[in-house]
This record gives C-alpha cells, sequence and structure tokens, in this order.
C-alpha cells in the first residue's frame, strides 16, 4: 500500500461520512477474512488494491463539490426517496443544504442544543421544500446532522 491511500482512508471520515463507513465497513471486512483465514494474504492484498481503486474513483460527479457530494450521499440513502425525487431534485437539495448549513456554522455548534436545534430545524425545512418522503425523513435529518458536524467547525473558521 501507498501513503496516498492511507491517507484518503484517514481523512475520509472527516470529508464524507458515507464513504467512510462504506469503505470502512470493506476494510474491516477484509480483515475479518483473513483473520479467519478465509482469505490469504495475497488475496487481502487484492481486495486493498480493489479498495484503493473505488476510493479513487469515488469523486464527485460533474457540478457538485465534495462537500455537497457528501450530503448528496446522505440524501440518497433511501431508494425510494431517488425514484420519488430523482437526481435532479437531490442534487439541488445538497447544494442548498451545503450552502445554508456552510453560512449558519459556529465553532463548536453540535455541542450547543440551540444551535444544534437550529441546524435540525434548518434541514427539516429544506428538505420539506424539496418534498422528501416523510417516512425516510428523520433518518435523512440524522445523517445530514452528522455530515455537518464533520465539516462545521472548518466552516466556522471561513467567516470573518
Amino acid at each position: 500500500m501507498d501513503e496516498s491511500f492511507l491517507q484518503q482512508i484517514s481523512e475520509m471520515p472527516t470529508k464524507n461520512l458515507v464513504q467512510a463507513k462504506e469503505f470502512t465497513k470493506k476494510l474491516e471486512e477484509g480483515i475479518n477474512k483473513y483473520r479467519n483465514r478465509a482469505l490469504t494474504t495475497v488475496q487481502v492484498i487484492e481486495e486493498w488494491i480493489q479498495l484503493a481503486r473505488e476510493i479513487n474513483e469515488a469523486k464527485p460527479p460533474e457540478g457538485l463539490t465534495d462537500e455537497e457530494f457528501a450530503f448528496y450521499q446522505a440524501l440518497v440513502q433511501n431508494e425510494s426517496t431517488v425514484r420519488e425525487l430523482g437526481h435532479p431534485t437531490l442534487r439541488a437539495l445538497a447544494h442548498e443544504l451545503t450552502d445554508e448549513l456552510r453560512k449558519s456554522a459556529t465553532i463548536n455548534w453540535q455541542t450547543r442544543k440551540s444551535a444544534r436545534a437550529e441546524m435540525m430545524a434548518m434541514i427539516t425545512v429544506s428538505l420539506a421544500r424539496h418534498s422528501y418522503p416523510p417516512d425516510a425523513k428523520k433518518e435523512t435529518v440524522d445523517r445530514v446532522v452528522e455530515q455537518a458536524e464533520l465539516l462545521a467547525d472548518n466552516w466556522a473558521f471561513e467567516h470573518p
């Protein structure tokens, strides 16, 4: 493994929560298979090389920043939502959420209940504005908040 692969793995949780969880799960599965002697060392290395390729290919699509893509992935975890709203609406929602959350981010907002409640309300209103299905709202709000927590402190320093 080269250093860039290891650096990408270590930085992932600070950028994109959904990707970090997905890739961590795959990494742990490979380690567990190796420990249980289901894979040889060569097979584990091959799996990690494939994982490195997937990480390199997991770039935002045209028109989305890394941050917008992170929120987009948090929004599309529910397949029925993707079918109902479609990718263009979800992309617009990801862009809107990124913009609104960035503008309202403060240092350590996630530890202050009032600021956190305001962020959750903002997310809920944005989802409703785009007709996000109510059955998926709670989990989506939780994922979006979790993603915002990864980015909020850095965003807070962007404000003058």
